[in-house]
Formats: C-alpha cells, sequence, structure tokens
C-alpha cells in the first residue's frame, strides 16, 4: 500500500467520528432543559422575585410612614393654631383653669369680648377647650354656649395642657396614632407635639 493509499485509509477512519460528534452535539442542542435543570433556574428566579417584592414592601412601608406622620404634623398644627387664634383674638378679663387645684390643667373657660357700650365692654358666651374621655378616647373639644365642638382624638391622656403666667398663657398638644402598616402588619405609633404661648389681650 503505497502512502497516498495511507492518507486515504487515515482520513476516512476520522470521518465517521466527526459525523457521530456532530450528530450528537445536534441532538443535544435539540433536546432541550432537563428537570434538575428547570428546577434550578425556577429556585433562582424565585430568589430574585421574592428579594424584588421584600424591597417593594419595605418601601412602601416607609411612603406610609412618612404620610401619616406628615398628615399627624399637619393636624397638630391646625388644632393649635385653632386653640392659639381663638384666644389671642379674643380681648378677655378672666380666665379660668381647671381643675382649680393641682396639675395638669387641662380645661380653660373665657367669655370673650364681643364689643363695646360707651367705655364698658361686652362680653359673648363662655368658651371652653378642654380635654375629654369618651368612648375610652381621649379628645379635645370647644364648648360655646352649650355646643361641644369635636376638634381632634388626642390619643394619650393629659394631651392638651395649660399654664397661666400672669397674662400669658402656655399651651402644649400632643396627638398620637397607632397604626398598623398594610403589608407588614407593624404596628406603629406616631406623636406629634406643639408648644405655644399666647398674649392674652385685656378687653
Amino acid at each position: 500500500m503505497n502512502a497516498k493509499h495511507v492518507i486515504v485509509a487515515q482520513a476516512s477512519s476520522l470521518h465517521p467520528m466527526s459525523r457521530l460528534e456532530a450528530c450528537t452535539t445536534s441532538r443535544r442542542a435539540g433536546r432541550g432543559f432537563t428537570l434538575l435543570e428547570l428546577m434550578v433556574a425556577i429556585s433562582i428566579l424565585t430568589v430574585v422575585l421574592l428579594s424584588i417584592g421584600q424591597v417593594l414592601t419595605i418601601s412602601q412601608a416607609a411612603i406610609q410612614e412618612a404620610a401619616l406622620q406628615a398628615e399627624l404634623e399637619a393636624h397638630a398644627t391646625l388644632i393649635m393654631d385653632r386653640i392659639a387664634n381663638d384666644v389671642k383674638e379674643s380681648g378677655i378679663s378672666v380666665m379660668q383653669l381647671f381643675p382649680t387645684s393641682g396639675t395638669p390643667k387641662t380645661l380653660i373657660q373665657y367669655q370673650p369680648c364681643t364689643g363695646y357700650v360707651g367705655a364698658a365692654p361686652t362680653y359673648g358666651p363662655v368658651v371652653t377647650f378642654a380635654q375629654g374621655l369618651i368612648n375610652g378616647k381621649y379628645i379635645v373639644a370647644r364648648n360655646e354656649s352649650g355646643y361641644w365642638m369635636f376638634l381632634s382624638e388626642l390619643g394619650v391622656p393629659n394631651g392638651l395642657t395649660f399654664n397661666l403666667t400672669g397674662s400669658a398663657l402656655d399651651i402644649s398638644l400632643t396627638l398620637s396614632r397607632n397604626v398598623v402598616l398594610a403589608g407588614t402588619g407593624t404596628n406603629v405609633t406616631y406623636t406629634a407635639a406643639r408648644t405655644t404661648r399666647v398674649k392674652i389681650r385685656n378687653p
């Protein structure tokens, strides 16, 4: 056998193996994923989705907390302004704080000046701002002519207190809310506090 026949024979002996490898590769490429591979992929995807969901839940809870705190702060400011402006804009000759003995003082009463007859001031109905307890909840309300107006739930005892020093009335207001956050189920307490001093204007 000459060299040419040897080369041809060797080349011919390699062709079947090459064809076998090509066929095997082709079948492997077309068969898809095994069950184990699918389970691993699903597990990874599940972990990723759970992580994303947890991040979104935490973000939603943070946004809700910020919104609730801002709402309570604004409400506290509104209630404090209502009490302070009412006292500030009224000409008051006598203001009474209750209880008359002991502290804290949680109720004030006064008669606002409504005008003058000659040089003598005239007064309107008695106005009361007070902390109260209704159905187990502490509230702040305003009374005039026997009509009570609900202003806000306090959420804590002694959430509204007064202190009179000379002609200056110190007012302290604390609002508290206990809220269960949506999504996390976490129980969170929010508090907003306000203090101010009002100069009582004589008629």
